[in-house]
């Protein structure tokens, strides 16, 4: 057999890593043809009446059992590998390195789940930034052995949208086409633009209404602005601007042929 053309890339065990270590160490057993050790119990040793394929069965065993245990202690981390039970058969080794950590992998999908439901759109995030990092605990939690399907996490992101996508929470609970996690992005994606131009559209027209009212405001209060007791702006512009008599007498000396502000006596 080509080991080499089999190879797969396995992480070393460091407990942390248990669920990605035990799906790499398994894909890698399994493209050897090693895996039937890790599931089948030990044949019985043969003896002088056992048969030829009895005989040829534990010879076949007993090789790949050691090459399996070859490469599974191989990929344990020197840290811990002192801490793991001392066996000569891969499968009760793979029993007791799965005895030994399981328990933090129980606990590490504990907590992704924990956030997973507690986790909302808020205002902050953009939705493809929400989704993304959605996706990013279901990857966790299926690197933990524990399976969301598509179906399921399309509705879970459906459920946490605020309540301004409740228009996009009604057609797709009414459509009878399934979205994939793709789709959703897009959709989500596209919904969240359009509700930033219609509000920047809505604040646009406040703000031109608001502007208009107060000119009309400002105009009528310049209009009618008092100068002083009695008088308004207009009336003292056009009483200033009468400073010569229709028949050419000056308002000031009462004499022919000068007005007010050339008057020589005003301007005493």
């Amino acid at each position: 057999m080509d080991f080499q053309n089999c190879a797969v890339r396995v992480d070393p065990l460091t407990g942390s890593n248990y669920s990605t270590w035990k799906r790499q160490i398994t894909l890698q057993l399994g493209l050897l043809d090693f895996n039937f050790v890790l599931t089948e119990a030990k044949p019985i040793v043969p003896t002088a009446e056992s048969t030829d394929v009895e005989k040829a069965t534990f010879k076949k065993w007993e090789k790949v059992n050691k090459l399996c245990m070859m490469v599974i202690r191989g990929s344990i981390h020197e840290t811990i590998s002192g801490g793991i039970l001392e066996t000569t058969i891969a499968k009760e080794l793979f029993e007791l390195i799965n005895k030994q950590f399981m328990g933090t992998v129980h606990s590490r999908q504990y907590n992704c789940l924990a956030q997973l439901f507690s986790l909302y759109c808020d205002e902050i995030r953009s939705m493809r930034e929400h989704i993304i990092k959605l996706s990013k605990l279901v990857i966790n939690l299926w690197d933990l052995g524990f399976t969301i399907e598509d179906e399921l996490m399309v509705h879970m992101v459906m459920a946490k949208l605020s309540r301004k996508f409740d228009t996009l929470k009604v057609n797709y609970s009414t459509q009878g086409r399934k979205w994939d996690l793709n789709k959703l992005i897009n959709i989500c994606v596209a919904e969240e633009e359009r509700l930033k131009e219609s509000k920047a559209e809505y604040v646009n027209l406040a703000i031109h209404k608001s502007s208009k009212k107060n000119f009309k405001k400002n105009f009528k209060k310049v209009k009618f602005m008092k100068s002083g007791p009695g008088q308004s702006l207009g009336t003292k512009a056009n009483e200033e601007n009468k400073e010569e008599k229709e028949d050419g007498t000056c308002f000031f000396c009462g004499k022919k042929g000068n007005i007010k502000k050339d008057c020589f006596h005003y301007k005493e």
